[in-house]
């Protein structure tokens, strides 16, 4: 009698709405000791005290309260609400108060609070990579120091913000769903009565009008996007470091491809620990540039699609002459041609880097396959540039170096301009100084055997 009594009660109950479903779950965990949902929970005032911070924080209840539940399930994506059910999705370190672990029933308890929360009417977010690209500049710039100055409050990265350290936003695009988001920041009073979050988008527009018109939902997104990619792109403005592109030599050269100041779009700049530096132009094949000091800050390669030069962090350089260094001609009287790259019949075909990280570059001229690599010597204040030709070619000279005028200090050692060139023996003996009409130049045939030719240049500045 008793179990036909209970069947019959059982096919007279009616299924909970999700909402009510939630909220019995809720009781039955306990969860309204600690959270509130709409105006149901939370500590009551004497088990309130008790809910403190591991540090001084400036953050006064959100810093220590557990969250409201209230539209959890549009808020957080299911997979971290269930980690947060599970004791393994924590995102506020400073809290003394911690989560049961709910592991057993983490899959059911998230279930029912996407079901209950699924109908909220929330913004529709576009967080794609489609138009405008590129978007994650202007959520760069709003989180900065000169944006929305987001960094004042929250870590980011684990980069302490400049200001009270709250909750790291590094997380939010793994924990929170885009359209709860956006609502968030259009009106924080709302969604969390008290919040310390300011309101940035008060009568629909935004307040920084300069950022995408001040269009609020352009702007969240801009933000979301940026979030979203932050492995791959700067720290906003403010907790970034100043110095943390600069490039420093060290134990290896350091090889970069950028634009740069005196050399062009296509330059191969080359930084060396013994603090002088080169670079070379694989547009006009040649090399264009040397400097002593500090090797280079790539700020602008490494983070604007727009590229301006770089520009070497240092005044103590050296230009080599606009002219390429190799050339056919008929007599040492022959002028020396005015076409550059590919029209003077060079190609470019790389470079190889060497087992101590030194590169050597290869082009090929009228048909001669040239490895040219420029080196540091010993006492860091000379470079060592080196030439080896293969192939068959008659009357190919090398330009060593060209001036209004040029002096020759000893055997083999001139000064061209600011530049100092030396050449040791045997090679010193072939060196021919000639007057121009453009000035002087220094240069030297080479000599090919058995299909190979090698000549070795020193030069200081």
């Amino acid at each position: 009698s008793l179990l036909d009594a209970v069947a019959r009660l059982q096919e007279n109950i009616s299924p909970l709405d999700p909402e009510s479903q939630v909220r019995q779950s809720m009781e039955l965990y306990n969860c309204f000791s600690c959270h509130r949902r709409g105006e149901q929970g939370g500590p009551e005032a004497g088990r309130a005290a008790y809910f403190v911070t591991l540090e001084e924080l400036d953050l006064g209840n959100e810093g220590r309260l557990p969250p409201p539940l209230t539209s959890v399930g549009r808020k957080l994506k299911p997979a971290w609400l269930r980690r947060v059910l599970e004791g393994s999705g924590r995102v506020r370190p400073y809290m003394a108060v911690r989560m049961p672990n709910y592991s057993q029933v983490s899959k059911t308890l998230a279930r029912e609070f996407t079901r209950a929360d699924e109908n909220l009417n929330l913004p529709v977010t576009d967080v794609s990579g489609s138009m405008p690209h590129h978007r994650n500049r202007f959520g760069r710039h709003l989180m900065g120091a000169s944006g929305l100055n987001c960094i004042n409050c929250h870590n980011l990265r684990g980069h302490r913000s400049t200001g009270m350290p709250a909750m790291d936003l590094a997380t939010t695009p793994e924990r929170l769903e885009p359209d709860w988001f956006k609502q968030f920041l259009l009106n924080p009073e709302t969604i969390r009565p008290g919040t310390l979050m300011p309101a940035f988008y008060e009568g629909g527009k935004g307040t920084l009008t300069e950022v995408l018109d001040g269009d609020p939902d352009k702007q969240i997104e801009s933000i979301l996007v940026y979030l979203k990619e932050l492995e791959q792109t700067r720290l906003p403005e403010g907790i970034e470091q100043k110095d943390i592109f600069e490039l420093i030599p060290r134990d290896n050269p350091i090889i970069l491809r950028t634009f740069l100041e005196g050399v062009g779009t296509h330059a191969i700049a080359v930084g060396f620990s013994h603090g002088i530096h080169s670079a070379f132009d694989a547009l006009q094949v040649r090399f264009s540039l040397f400097w002593r000091g500090r090797f280079l800050n790539a700020e602008s390669t490494w983070s604007n699609r727009f590229s301006p030069f770089a520009k070497p962090l240092s005044q103590d350089h050296a230009n080599l002459p606009e002219i390429m260094p190799l050339a056919i001609l008929e007599s040492e009287k022959s002028s020396w041609p005015t076409d550059m790259g590919k029209k003077a019949g060079y190609r470019m075909q790389g470079f190889r880097i060497e087992s101590s990280g030194e590169p050597t570059f290869l082009y090929s001229f009228q048909g001669i396959e040239v490895e040219e690599r420029v080196v540091p010597m010993e006492d860091g204040r000379w470079f060592e540039r080196t030439f080896d030709l293969r192939g068959e070619a008659a009357s190919v000279w090398l330009l060593l170096g060209r001036a209004r005028k040029i002096q020759q200090e000893s055997q083999g050692t001139y000064v061209a301009g600011n530049i100092r060139i030396r050449l040791r023996d045997p090679e010193a003996l072939n060196i021919v100084l000639r007057k121009r009409v453009e000035g002087e130049e220094l240069i030297i045939p080479l000599r090919f055997q058995e299909g190979r030719s090698s000549v070795r240049q020193e030069l200081t500045w």
